[in-house]
C-alpha cells in the first residue's frame, strides 16, 4: 500500500493584519494625546501635595479647570459659571456616572473651588478629583 505525501504548506507570516493594528494603535494614542494637550491648554500652577498620587482616568472624566483670578475653563474655552453649571448637568444626563477632575491654580480662591465642587455635587458628579503635584522626597 502506498502513502501518497501531501506538499507541505509554507509556514508564512501575514503582515497586512499586523500593519492594520499598528495603524490602529498609531491613530488612538495620537487622539488621545491632543484630548489630553487640550484639557491643559491653560497654564496654571498646581498645588503641592505629600499624598498626592497619579489618578486613573479611564477617558470618562470631565475636566475643570480654574485659574488663579478664579475664571472657569472648559479646555482651552472660558466659560461662565452658568453655562459651566449647565454643562456639568448636561454631561451626566449624556454619560453617566459623572466624574469630575478639578485643576485649579494653586492661588486660586478657596470659595471658587468649593463652588465648582458643590456645582459637581448637584449636577450628579459621583467622584470629584482634585489635582495636586506630589512633593519630591530627598
Amino acid at each position: 500500500m502506498r502513502v501518497r505525501r501531501h506538499p507541505a504548506d509554507e509556514i508564512g507570516l501575514q503582515i497586512a493584519p499586523m500593519c492594520d493594528v499598528v495603524f490602529l494603535i498609531l491613530t488612538f494614542f495620537m487622539l488621545t494625546t491632543q484630548l489630553t494637550q487640550h484639557e491643559r491648554a491653560v497654564p496654571i500652577r498646581l498645588p503641592v501635595a505629600e499624598e498626592a498620587a497619579p489618578g486613573d482616568d479611564d477617558g470618562s472624566q470631565f475636566t475643570v479647570t480654574l485659574d488663579a483670578q478664579g475664571r472657569f475653563f472648559l479646555g482651552d474655552q472660558a466659560v461662565a459659571p452658568a453655562e459651566l453649571r449647565q454643562r456639568l448637568r448636561d454631561r451626566f444626563r449624556q454619560h453617566p456616572p459623572l466624574k469630575v477632575a478639578l485643576r485649579a491654580d494653586a492661588a486660586t480662591p478657596a470659595r471658587e473651588i468649593k463652588e465648582a465642587i458643590s456645582w459637581s455635587a448637584e449636577a450628579g458628579a459621583s467622584e470629584v478629583v482634585l489635582g495636586a503635584i506630589p512633593t519630591k522626597e530627598e
